[in-house]
């Protein structure tokens, strides 16, 4: 559909084209003078409209529902990442293949959590988040009984994990793009924290977990618990997450297309939009890249390469640069992570549930850190945007949004930097174990402030694109994650934990100066963009 200013540039150009009287000129040009006076009262009138009415009339009690919802399902996707380390040695056994046979399971299962999203992420733009949602758990439940019912087999293991990570994954970029679409940037932090608290327990509480179990019971009843906690968060969505695509329900006041995409706890108390309004549910609007104009299988070609279009988004430099603020510091993460095992082990003597047990040290720091980092930059917008109000601006849009969400940013990589290397040296000489955990601890709560600020910023930058964006993210920090997963093991018996660790600070540390380009470049970026969209530039 084409914008009243590019319908107005095609009328223009029509009434150029075409040679008339000399009689008629004074008509054609009273007509356009009164289709300009037209034209520009009703984008009044629309603009009027949009300042009356809410962004979203979902109570804060509606959507503190939905946050809490995504965020345990975003929980869900990480932790089963980790659930099995702990296991390994005992899959390997049951199984009767190599050790290094059953690590390729969570190897795939990175590479499957990152690129899933892009393809059911770009999915929620067609059908809306409720349907995709409830889809990726039904698929998650199906994996889960699968393993856990697995007769002794390495490649249906090996099957069964990608199908798993296909379910679970995508859960998280839905539950970002969710809270993005109810939430304002007044708001959005405290929101996003946590969000954000959720996915950041999730790879330090999984081991955990998985360890209690394997040892009382049974690696597969591993699985049986995901399938559980699966399940719930499966029946919870069905009865309580509604449809918040704005594409469908707008800011929630329009009927949703369907009766999949209503939440059914209010449709049984008869508090859809819908059964308030007494109008008929419209159904699913033409995809966004449908043109009647096209043939079938030119539009049969666009839907199909949808998914490939999230990664448009890396052409957006400050998008790109912002990814890489957020997989640097997160494969150091887990460099961190993939080795403490078999450092604690070797270098304190401590068994696999005492192990486990460490893992809950970055978990705590990383999950609380994502929640008061949010809190902290809702704090800083609301001072930011009264500082406007008070240069005497009325619009927030014109807050230096990228100085507000970036201003922490300094204190958490320095933090972040510091403790990586203290912790490589504790290990290194034998420390008292308690320094170590300390500095774990530090370490998880300065990434998890890392985290938080990037996915606001993000979400902040593109709110009707909140899937997409946090599809790319997760992308980039799984195949980040993974290669430095890959390497990390080679570097340290080189190296040592000292020097290792002092490394990967180093490489972390490279993040600062994208930072600053992102502060000073990015509302340059974004404005020349706006205007080449709006035809204000070539």
């Amino acid at each position: 559909m084409q914008s009243q200013h590019e319908q107005t540039e095609d009328d223009g150009r029509a009434s150029t084209e075409t040679v008339s009287p000399p009689h008629q000129e004074p008509e054609k040009a009273a007509q356009s003078k009164e289709d300009a006076k037209a034209l520009e009262e009703q984008r009044e009138r629309q603009q009027s409209q949009a300042a009356e009415e809410p962004y979203s009339i979902f109570t804060a009690w509606a959507k503190w529902q939905i946050v809490i919802l995504v965020t345990i399902a975003g929980f869900i996707s990480p932790m089963t990442a980790n659930i099995m380390l702990p296991a390994l040695p005992n899959i390997a056994n049951d199984l009767k293949v190599s050790l290094e046979s059953v690590n390729l399971t969570v190897t795939v299962y990175m590479i499957f959590q990152g690129i899933t999203p892009l393809f059911l992420g770009s999915l929620t733009d067609i059908v809306g988040r409720r349907p995709v949602y409830l889809v990726c758990f039904i698929i998650y439940e199906g994996a889960n009984a699968g393993i856990a019912n697995l007769p002794n087999s390495y490649a249906g293991l090996l099957v069964l994990r990608c199908l798993q990570a296909t379910g679970a994954a995508s859960v998280i970029s839905i539950g970002a793009g969710a809270i993005g679409d109810v939430t304002t940037r007044a708001e959005r932090g405290s929101f996003m924290g946590v969000f954000s608290s959720g996915s950041m327990a999730g790879p330090s509480l999984g081991p955990v977990v998985g360890a209690v179990l394997t040892q009382a019971f049974h690696w597969r009843s591993i699985f049986w618990f995901c399938f559980v906690i699966g399940g719930v968060v499966l029946v919870l969505s069905l009865f309580f997450l509604p449809e918040t695509l704005r594409r469908l329900v707008g800011n929630g006041s329009r009927p949703a297309p369907t009766l999949f995409h209503e939440a059914l706890f209010d449709l049984m108390r008869g508090k859809t939009a819908a059964q308030q309004l007494r109008l008929p549910r419209p159904g699913l609007p033409p995809s966004p890249v449908a043109d009647k104009a096209t043939t079938r299988s030119k539009r049969l070609a666009r839907e199909l390469a949808r998914p490939f279009q999230a990664l448009l988004l890396l052409a957006m430099p400050e998008v790109f640069l912002c990814l890489i603020l957020c997989a640097i510091p997160y494969t150091a993460f887990y460099c961190v992570s993939s080795t403490l095992s078999n450092l604690f082990q070797d270098t304190y003597g401590l068994n696999t549930l005492q192990v486990g047990l460490v893992f809950l040290s970055p978990g705590i720091g990383s999950s609380l850190s994502s929640y008061l980092m949010g809190l902290v930059l809702d704090h800083d917008y609301a001072a930011a945007l009264k500082r406007a109000r008070e240069d005497g601006q009325k619009d927030d849009v014109e807050v230096p949004i990228e100085h507000v969400r970036l201003r922490r940013f300094p204190y958490a990589l320095l933090g972040t930097v510091l403790t990586l290397i203290a912790y490589g040296w504790c290990v290194r000489y034998k420390v008292h174990m308690a320094a170590a955990i300390i500095f774990l601890f530090i370490n998880g709560f300065c990434i998890g402030c890392i985290f938080s600020i990037v996915q606001v910023l993000l979400i902040d930058w593109l709110p009707n694109k909140g899937a997409s964006v946090t599809g790319c993210n997760n992308l980039m920090r799984c195949l980040s994650g993974a290669v430095g997963t890959a390497v990390i093991d080679y570097v340290l018996s080189a190296l040592k934990p000292g020097w290792t660790f002092t490394l990967t600070a180093l490489i972390t540390a490279l993040t600062a100066p994208v930072a600053l380009w992102i502060d000073r470049s990015a509302p340059a970026w974004r404005r020349r963009r706006s205007e080449r969209q709006q035809g204000q530039i070539p």
